[in-house]
């Protein structure tokens, strides 16, 4: 009743079925089944959906991967498969099919231990972001740390092209980088359970008066403590800074050319996130919460003129770097682990954005800052894990506040490292997409982590109210520098 109109895809599958209909009360053997119907000769069909179906993710992966097309009566089916370096496709027959058992916002079916087919359920006008960048990475800059697109099919008609899905090769994993960071980030909260007390309180936060190690990295002590996901970290920056310089190789397609900065573009970035801080203002406002959260909310309300006057220092000066096409949703999720390095996956973007809006060219410090809000998100969700197996007792405010800085250590040495290696590699690989000069760049990519903060808050509020003061505590220690 609001909005524009939207576009969804339901594929649908019916098969004859050899009985009668199961009882509506059936379990979860009947997982994707929609209804049952009986035909005029008495026969009695089973209609579910089609990505519940083997056959029928087959005949998709078919299409893909051998260019095949189907007409209906008003859009026409088209698939395409991707230059792979003249390989042959793989024998499709013989691969073993596994269609999801839970979903989000696409649907994904693997084909043995080499391809996976993911359809879109919500499917605006023009080319998803994910196969037009895909494409890019494999195709053209030869980018190796992602999952190389294999294929897709699109839908033509009614005066449109749209992206129904995409097939990408699929790459061995021991799973997301999410999974992995969270596990050595409470491994690190029973190491420092084990630190005696004048150990832990030497732990200290970037920043912080004779907190220096060698080659600006943490101290001893933090690095012995974190010296795994640190390492990982730094790896981690570094593939980012060359997908970065993958995306801004633009092979001739104006696309993915980078552009200068302009004023009009920083006004309106600035205008931007001056609607996005006062969204969050008002929904801050209008919900009472308790506890520490209440009293952080309380506090940043306090302070929106500080808020703003962060963001109005994109305008204050000529910002000295490039715009490209990037990630556009970049967190530790859209990372997997394959036990030795990195593969960057799902560049759709936003999904709930316009596909205009997911192409627009940023500053690839917008990437940079969603991953640095993801490091600080795995600390404290780790504390969490951490507090409920082993929870504070009453009268231990000093292990209380042990963890709550051990958590704000981990995030920020590990943040800072994963910059420290961005920013190194993206000066060799392109050094013109951010700024040359330190603290100009520091100011930018504050902008863009506290901005994505600010998106957390409202999230939070909306979705899962207990986790807000993540968020919260993140706006607030920006604002104290």
């Amino acid at each position: 009743t609001e909005g524009e109109a939207e576009v969804y895809a339901l594929p649908l599958t019916a098969k004859q079925s050899d009985g009668v209909a199961p009882a509506a009360s059936a379990g979860a053997a009947d997982a994707g089944v929609l209804m049952y119907v009986t035909d005029g000769a008495e026969r009695r069909w089973v209609v579910q959906d089609g990505m519940a179906d083997v056959d029928f993710g087959r005949l998709l992966l078919d299409a893909a991967m051998n260019g095949r097309a189907v007409d209906g009566q008003a859009v026409r089916l088209r698939g395409r498969r991707m230059s792979s370096n003249g390989a042959s496709p793989p024998d499709l027959a013989g691969l073993t099919v596994k269609v999801p058992d839970r979903e989000q916002s696409n649907s994904n079916v693997t084909f043995g231990d080499q391809l996976i087919l993911k359809l879109y359920r919500r499917l605006p006008e023009g080319t998803n972001p994910e196969l037009e960048v895909g494409e890019h990475l494999s195709a053209r800059a030869g980018f190796t740390n992602t999952a190389g697109l294999a294929g897709a099919i699109e839908l033509v008609g009614r005066g449109s092209t749209r992206t129904l899905a995409v097939v990408m090769n699929f790459v061995s994993n021991e799973g997301v980088a999410w999974a992995m960071f969270l596990d050595r980030a409470q491994r690190y909260f029973e190491g420092l359970d084990a630190l005696a007390a004048e150990q832990a309180a030497a732990l200290c936060l970037p920043g912080d008066p004779g907190c220096a190690g060698g080659g600006e990295g943490p101290p001893a002590g933090v690095a012995t403590l974190i010296a795994e996901p640190l390492e990982l970290a730094r790896l981690l920056g570094r593939r980012t800074a060359e997908m970065h310089g993958a995306l801004a190789d633009d092979h001739g397609d104006p696309s993915f050319t980078p552009e200068p900065y302009s004023p009009v573009y920083q006004r309106g970035l600035l205008q931007s996130m001056r609607n996005a801080t006062r969204a969050t203002m008002q929904e801050l406002a209008k919900r009472p919460l308790a506890g520490e959260a209440g009293e952080l909310a309380k506090q940043l309300l306090g302070r929106e003129a500080d808020v703003l006057r962060a963001f109005g220092e994109l305008t204050g000066r000529p910002i000295k770097a490039m715009r490209i096409r990037c990630h556009g949703d970049y967190h530790l999720g859209q990372v997997l682990w394959t036990g030795k390095d990195f593969a960057i996956i799902d560049f759709e973007g936003e999904p709930l954005r316009s596909v205009g809006e997911r192409r627009l060219k940023r500053s690839p410090m917008r990437d940079v800052g969603g991953m640095v809000r993801s490091f600080d998100y795995a600390a404290w969700t780790a504390l969490r894990r951490h507090w409920e197996l082993l929870p504070p007792t009453e009268g231990s405010a000093g292990a209380r506040e042990r963890d709550l800085r051990g958590a704000a250590v981990w995030s920020a040495w590990l943040s800072r490292e994963f910059v420290r290696a961005y920013t190194a590699r993206v000066r060799e690989v392109r050094a013109d997409l951010i700024p040359q000069d330190v603290a100009e760049a520091e100011r930018l990519l504050r902008c863009w982590v506290l901005e994505k903060a600010l998106y957390e808050i409202r999230y939070e509020l909306n979705s899962r109210p207990d986790w807000v003061e993540i968020p919260l505590r993140a706006v607030m220690e920006i604002l104290r520098g």
